[in-house]
C-alpha cells in the first residue's frame, strides 16, 4: 500500500507547486519591471499626484505596503506609526554626512529631503547605488517620471536635473527609510525583501547627456512690420518635445512668440516662423532681439541671442525742375542803319 501511495502524493505535490505563480522575488527586478510599465515609465505624467503619492504607489507595487505619512522637510513624520518601515538615518547641514548616509542606501529605500534645489520637501525612491554614484526614481510636476542618475562627485549640485542639490545649511537635510515587511506584491505573489545592506543593484551607466545645437540662425524677409526667423536644430540624446522662439525689443524683454510640438525623429531639422502668423506686428525703426529654444525632458536649451532692425521707409518729395525759358526772337531790321566810324571808334561827323 505504501508503494501505491507514493505516486499520487508526488503528483499532488507537483500539481500544487505548478499552480503557484512564479513572481520576481527581488526588489531590483520588480523596480526595473515597474519602471518600464505604463505611466511609471520615464517621461510619463503619472496621474496620481506628485512625489509622495508616486513613491507610495511604487511601494505598494513592490512591497504591498504604503509608505509613512507626513512628508515634512527632510523627514516623514509618520514613520513611527508605520511598522513596515524603519529609519536608517537622518542628517542635515553637511554634504559629507548626507553622502555617507546615501552610501548605505539600497534599491527600494525611500529618501525624504530638502536642499538648495528642493527648498520645501521631496520624496523619492532609491533605484540603484554603486561606487560610481546613485540613481533615484521619482515624479515631479515639471518633468514627470524620471530616473535621475548622478555621480558622487556631482550629486550635490543641480547637475542638469540629475543631482540632489547642496545640503550645506541647517535647514537642509535627508532621511533614509527601508521597508522591512515580508509582503505580497501587486501581482499577488509572495515577496521577501532583501535583508543585507548591499543587494544586487541595477547597473548604473553614465547617463546620456542631452545636447541641443542651433545653427544657421537668421532673420530674413525683413520689412517694417514683419520678418521670418529660422534655424536648424540638431540634438544628441533625447529628442526635443518642443521648439520655438523668443522675441523682444531688448534682451531683457524677450518672450515666447511661437512654438511647435515635435512629433518626428528627424535629426537635424529646420524651424522657421513668420512673425505676422505668430500674431506679432513689428514697429518700423525698432531694433529686435531673438533666440531659439528647445525643451528636452522639461529642460530648456536656448541659442545665442541675435538681432535685426525693422526699417523705416522715408518718403521724399519729387524733384522740382525750374521752368524752361525761351528767349524771344528779335524783329528789328538793322540793315538801313548807317554810321561813320573813325579810326578810334569815335563818330567824326
Amino acid at each position: 500500500m505504501f508503494k501505491k501511495r507514493v505516486l499520487p502524493i508526488f503528483l499532488i505535490f507537483m500539481m500544487v507547486f505548478m499552480a503557484v505563480p512564479v513572481y520576481a522575488n527581488s526588489t531590483v527586478e520588480r523596480l526595473t519591471e515597474i519602471s518600464k510599465t505604463g505611466s511609471y515609465r520615464e517621461g510619463s505624467r503619472w496621474g496620481g499626484g506628485a512625489c509622495w503619492k508616486f513613491v507610495n504607489a511604487v511601494s505598494t507595487k513592490i512591497f504591498g505596503v504604503t509608505i509613512p505619512l507626513g512628508p515634512n522637510g527632510y523627514s516623514l513624520d509618520g514613520v513611527g506609526s508605520n511598522s513596515n518601515w524603519v529609519t536608517i538615518g537622518t542628517t542635515n547641514g553637511n554634504n559629507d554626512q548626507v553622502k555617507a548616509l546615501l552610501q548605505q542606501a539600497q534599491a527600494g529605500d525611500i529618501i525624504q529631503y530638502c536642499s538648495d534645489v528642493v527648498k520645501s520637501q521631496h520624496t523619492a525612491m532609491v533605484y540603484a547605488k554603486s561606487d560610481w554614484g546613485i540613481s533615484i526614481y521619482d515624479h515631479t510636476e515639471s518633468y514627470g517620471v524620471k530616473i535621475r542618475s548622478s555621480a558622487w562627485s556631482s550629486v550635490f549640485s543641480w547637475n542638469g536635473g540629475n543631482g540632489l542639490g547642496d545640503f550645506e545649511g541647517s535647514r537642509y537635510g535627508l532621511s533614509l527609510y527601508r521597508c522591512t515587511k515580508n509582503s505580497t506584491n501587486s501581482s499577488g505573489g509572495t515577496y521577501t525583501p532583501p535583508t543585507n545592506n548591499q543587494p544586487s543593484q541595477p547597473t548604473i551607466s553614465t547617463p546620456v547627456t542631452n545636447k541641443v545645437n542651433f545653427s544657421n540662425i537668421k532673420a530674413s524677409n525683413i520689412s517694417e512690420t514683419n520678418a521670418k526667423l529660422s534655424a536648424s536644430v540638431s540634438y544628441s540624446g533625447t529628442r526635443p518635445s518642443e521648439v520655438g522662439i523668443y522675441l523682444g525689443n531688448s534682451t531683457g524683454s524677450m518672450r515666447k512668440v511661437g512654438s511647435d510640438k515635435i512629433n518626428h525623429s528627424k535629426n537635424p531639422f529646420d524651424m522657421w516662423y513668420d512673425l505676422n502668423k505668430c500674431g506679432v506686428t513689428l514697429s518700423a525703426g525698432t531694433q529686435y532681439y531673438y533666440k531659439m529654444y528647445a525643451i528636452v525632458n522639461g529642460k530648456e536649451f536656448t541659442s545665442g541671442t541675435k538681432n535685426f532692425f525693422a526699417p523705416i521707409t522715408i518718403m521724399t518729395a519729387p524733384e522740382e525742375k525750374p521752368p524752361k525759358i525761351t528767349a524771344p526772337t528779335s524783329t528789328v531790321d538793322f540793315s538801313n542803319i548807317k554810321a561813320n566810324i573813325g579810326v578810334q571808334g569815335v563818330q567824326t561827323r
